[in-house]
């Protein structure tokens, strides 16, 4: 247990899926409103960033997506520069919910996440988790990548905006369901050949890992090649879950200051032959390359969809990913975070 926590701030982002008056409402029973915030939009949450760095809360709650916890995270971390960061907690607010799921937050519903306040703010938690972030392009996450899982997000967003008179009924596994049938699972079967990529050793030493996640063949050096040919996914985390639990970096968080970069090459309909495998990250079929490494440079040979910690960025022909300078503090509901 660690020591209670009388007073922590919750930042709200008023878009996500849960977040509705009702939440809002049971959340300020339990905390007073001045340490309850809302952000309707980027200016407001860097606003919002220097107060709660100003007032030294102890543990910061975010309510919203993946993306929202770490826009919040990146804020912080630029307004506090190299002191004390908070420690961060999570409200199952979102959608997709993988840092949620990491450390065992409870589901809104039944009044979980009003159990979640009360039990840090008494103490009454399991452990602190650490969790390394990766940063690309400038902004630190959990996971970001290229190729098909920034596709079907993209997808997902695209469906959204679509869809936007159906609401909330849109969001979430449904909205996720048809991005992938009618637009993500079409394209690559659509496509003929798979976008060439290499990636480069930009760090110190790297390791190709097999699928007991073990060290094999010699170390990959910098400036190396650690792989060279077609990529349906290109993508980096320090965490194992992608969100809906699915545990796309089994090997994830295993070694610290290093991120388990995974590049798939394979068949799209084996995957959705094996999703049971795939979701519980025991699927290693032929064309999947696994590495431990801290810093990589990636070339396409063609725009590939990016994503960065579950949110949209367009498309790209390069990225750098890297260990991020510091890492951050989770407060976890599990006796240990979900390995």
């Amino acid at each position: 247990m660690i020591q209670p926590d009388h007073r922590v701030a919750v930042l709200l982002n008023p878009n996500a899926k849960r977040v509705s008056p009702q939440i809002r409402g049971a959340i300020a029973s339990v905390v007073a409103p001045e340490d309850i915030f809302v952000s309707h939009s980027e200016s407001e949450a860097q606003t919002i960033a220097r107060t709660v760095v100003a007032r030294g809360y102890e543990t910061v709650f975010t309510g919203g997506g993946d993306g929202t916890f770490m826009g919040f995270v990146n804020h912080i971390c630029d307004c506090i520069g190299t002191t004390h960061l908070p420690r961060f907690g999570i409200l199952r607010l979102g959608t997709g919910n993988a840092l949620a799921s990491l450390v065992g937050a409870s589901p809104a519903r039944g009044g979980g996440i009003i159990n979640d306040l009360v039990r840090t703010r008494a103490g009454e938690i399991r452990s602190i988790f650490e969790l390394d972030l990766i940063e690309a392009e400038g902004l630190r996450c959990p996971f970001a990548g290229l190729g098909a899982d920034a596709h079907i997000i993209n997808a997902y967003a695209a469906v959204k905006s679509r869809y936007k008179w159906l609401g909330r009924y849109v969001q979430g596994s449904l909205g996720y369901g048809i991005a992938v049938a009618t637009r993500s699972f079409p394209h690559y079967l659509r496509r003929r050949r798979l976008p060439e990529i290499e990636v480069l050793n930009t760090g110190s030493t790297a390791f190709r890992i097999d699928s007991s996640g073990e060290p094999v063949g010699p170390a990959i050096e910098y400036g190396e090649v650690l792989y060279r040919g077609p990529a349906l996914i290109a993508a980096g985390s320090t965490m194992p879950l992608f969100g809906f639990d699915l545990r796309f970096f089994p090997f994830a968080g295993k070694r610290r200051a290093n991120m388990h970069l995974r590049i798939f090459a394979g068949s799209t309909l084996g995957v959705v032959a094996h999703l049971p495998r795939t979701f519980r990250g025991t699927y290693f079929p032929k064309g999947v390359h696994d590495f431990y490494c801290q810093s990589v440079h990636i070339r396409a040979s063609e725009p590939m969809p990016m994503e960065r910690g579950g949110d949209p960025c367009g498309e790209r022909t390069e990225l750098d990913l890297s260990i991020a300078d510091r890492s951050i503090e989770l407060v976890s509901f599990r006796n240990r975070a979900a390995a």
